[in-house]
């Protein structure tokens, strides 16, 4: 028996877990698609579309060749250099390839113009042609501008990379028209082209023509003026100036000014310098004393002072230093001395105002010689300058006239070129390499080994993308990983499909205990030891199992729990609590559903022991009780509660198979009074969204929402589960052996 209080716990969410409002706020992303399971639940339509691929190749093989043929032909042109000069002996290479793109769509832009293709439709040849006759009226009278659409649309033109050549293709029913049209479509070309060309080099030479004669107007014109120039003004020669009488005598004038400036110039600085000894602010020069010791008075002074030194020496020796005669000779000599400087002093300042006055002199007579070499310079320049002008004039004349001859000789020669350039074909910008040959193949409808695989292709991978695309609209839950995107789910386990299971069981809802190693048995141990270990770990006894839509597979997860707790050794109740539907009887094994069960004791008509049926094995089994007892409101109020209460002392877990909680209310009802719950999820069955509103709902009841069981998921090949199954299949088989 238990030991747990029989008083129903409630359940408390712990922190951080997410709340109801915050689960249903949360959005959905897809999932990703497994395409190994999305091709092997698909392999027999993908197959199919391969063979119906096949049969539209063939079929289209076959059909359009008899009834649609088409025969293509091609014109090849070569785009080459033009010729530079008339001289040059071939064409220049077009080395770059944006040059050559743009010629080529130049020529191809012409070539499929509306001018080109009305004179070529126009031909004769081309309007007995079998294309031909679909453009004629009721009159027999050829429809011109609609042929000339039907080639603008038909009539195709590419450039070949990497060359200088471009081709022309045009296709038709009839393989013998093929050259006809568009043989005659590049010969209008190079008609209408060679016109062109033709028109350009006339309307060169024209040009040309018309500035030869202006040249040679305007050559006669500057001959006139030459003329009259030279016979007006009276020059006969453009000798160099620079030897001209005239301009060497200004050349002989500037260099006299230059001398007379120096000179005025070092007089200025004489006189400065005489002026300032005389002012006693510069000192006299050796020069000027030496001049002034020259005078005749200076050098008896001079002659004086010599003696006088002479006879002291000849005193000092006769007589020695202390003689009376020897102290007054030196007073003598001292007074002498004195004498003969002031002397000097007298001789310079004469010579000084004797030399500043020839110096005043000097300065005038220069300056006047300046002034006078100035006035001969400026009417001299004036002359030269005005004799430059004249000759610049003249000189003028000369050039344009030698402009005039030499422009007039560049369009003689352009004239020539261009009247050789005209004679060479060479000049061609453009040139037919291969013209259009009748064809021996079909070029439409492409060839079966093409054709046959393209629309096999095509068929299985329009078929495929369709599949995926499907798989990827699909909200519904297929997978656990559809599952692991809706906030807040955990899932509890993945219970396979009973076709999915290697072992082939029967049946499923006692699965763990009559085909234990089945691998549906195995994926129910799987699913319920997450269930019961959250059981043990929060003290939970009461547990309420419900799915979304009918037809989930509650009762037998049900029906394998109960099996899974009774096999630990422990006593478990199943209760079914669907009142609309009961199976859970029938599913154990029990008795008649419609006896006396769950709705009967709520009444009050019946206790509970004498309503448990035991099936053996340690599973008890409570079914809904008669058909007029199952009344839903009854689970509401507290009888129910009551029940648990009682039942909690006498087993150690209780599960309750509810209804379909989308179709039946009761399903959260009975969530809100038992101590964890559970949600079955049925694949391929209920929406991604539903299963998030489900959960947000559980989550807001009371008890606790364990997770999720996904049930009979198909064709999970390439996944996880899947994986497993074969190796659970044959490791239970060797187990058994």
């Amino acid at each position: 028996m238990s030991t747990v209080n029989p008083a129903r716990q409630v359940f408390q969410r712990p922190a951080g877990a997410p709340s109801s409002a915050s689960v249903a706020a949360s959005p959905l992303a897809a999932p990703p698609v497994d395409p190994f399971r999305v091709l092997r639940k698909h392999v027999t339509a993908i197959v199919a579309s391969g063979v119906f691929g096949i049969l539209l190749g063939v079929g289209l093989y076959v059909g359009l060749g008899a009834f649609f043929p088409a025969y293509t032909g091609i014109v090849r042109f070569e785009v080459v250099g033009n010729l530079k000069d008339a001289n040059q002996a071939t064409p220049s290479d077009l080395d770059r390839d944006d040059v050559v793109i743009r010629l080529a769509r130049t020529e191809i832009a012409f070539i499929l113009s509306r001018q080109v293709l009305t004179d070529a439709v126009n031909d004769p040849d081309v309007q007995n042609t079998t294309w031909a006759r679909k453009f004629r009226d009721a009159n027999g009278a050829f429809l011109v501008p609609e042929a000339v659409d039907d080639l603008i649309e038909s009539v195709t033109a590419t450039y070949i990379t990497d060359t200088n050549l471009f081709e022309v293709k045009w296709s038709t029913r009839d393989r013998r028209d093929v050259p006809v049209v568009l043989n005659r479509i590049h010969r209008t070309y190079k008609t209408l082209r060679d016109q062109m060309r033709d028109q350009e080099f006339n309307n060169d030479l024209r040009t040309f023509k018309n500035q030869e004669s202006e040249y040679l107007r305007q050559q006669a014109s500057l001959a006139a003026d030459i003329n009259r120039f030279v016979s007006e003004h009276n020059i006969f020669t453009l000798a160099d100036l620079r030897s001209h009488p005239l301009q060497l005598e200004v050349n002989g004038l500037n260099t006299q000014v230059a001398q007379t400036r120096s000179n005025l110039t070092q007089l200025g600085s004489l006189y400065q310098q005489t002026s300032l000894k005389l002012q006693g602010t510069l000192d006299p020069s050796a020069e000027d004393r030496a001049l002034a010791e020259n005078d005749r008075s200076v050098q008896l002074l001079i002659q004086r002072v010599t003696d006088m030194r002479i006879e002291q020496g000849l005193t000092l020796a006769l007589y020695g230093p202390e003689h009376r005669n020897l102290r007054e000779m030196e007073v003598r000599l001292r007074v002498a001395e004195e004498e003969r400087d002031r002397r000097i002093n007298e001789v310079i300042q004469r010579n000084l105002n004797a030399q500043i006055k020839q110096l005043a002199n000097q300065i005038e007579s220069t300056q006047q010689l300046l002034d006078e070499l100035l006035k001969r310079q400026a009417d001299k320049d004036a002359a030269l300058k005005e004799l430059a002008g004249k000759v610049a004039e003249y000189q003028a004349l000369e050039q344009r006239r030698n402009q005039v001859q030499a422009e007039l000789e560049r369009t003689l020669v352009a004239i020539a070129d261009i009247n050789r350039l005209r004679q060479r074909a060479a000049a061609e910008r453009v040139r037919v390499l291969t013209q259009a040959q009748e064809p021996r193949e079909k070029s439409f409808p492409p060839e079966p080994i093409i054709l046959i695989p393209l629309c096999t292709l095509l068929s299985v991978g329009l078929v495929t993308g369709l599949l995926f695309l499907r798989e990827l609209t699909d909200k519904r839950v297929k997978s656990a990983s559809d599952l692991a995107i809706v906030p807040g789910v955990r899932v509890l386990g993945v219970v396979p499909d009973l076709q999915d299971d290697p072992t082939r069981i029967d049946k499923a809802e006692l699965a763990l205990r009559d085909q234990p190693r089945s691998v549906i048995a195995e994926s129910y141990r799987q699913t319920c030891t997450p269930i019961m270990r959250a059981m043990d770990r929060n003290g939970h006894q009461t547990l309420v199992v419900a799915g979304g839509l009918p037809g989930a597979g509650t009762t037998t997860v049900v029906t394998n729990l109960a099996a899974f707790i009774s096999a630990g050794g422990r006593r478990v109740l199943a209760i079914d609590a669907n009142f609309r539907r009961p199976g859970l009887i029938k599913a154990l094994g029990g008795s008649a559903a419609d006896q006396a069960g769950l709705g009967d004791v709520l009444n009050g008509s019946q206790q509970p022991a004498s309503v448990i049926q035991s099936i053996g094995g340690g599973i008890d089994v409570m079914g809904p009780g008669t058909p007029g007892s199952r009344i839903f409101e009854r689970l509401v109020d507290g009888r129910f509660e009551s029940l648990l209460a009682e039942l909690r002392t006498r087993y150690d877990f209780i599960v309750i198979d509810a209804p379909p909680a989308v179709v039946a209310g009761e399903a959260l009802v009975l969530a809100g009074k038992t101590d964890a719950s559970v949600l079955v999820v049925r694949a391929n069955q209920e929406q991604r969204g539903l299963v998030a509103r489900l959960v947000s709902q559980f989550n807001g009841a009371s008890s606790e929402l364990l997770g999720v069981v996904l049930n009979r998921p198909r064709f999970t090949a390439g996944g996880y589960f899947k994986r497993n199954y074969a190796a659970i299949a044959s490791y239970s088989s060797k187990a058994g052996s």
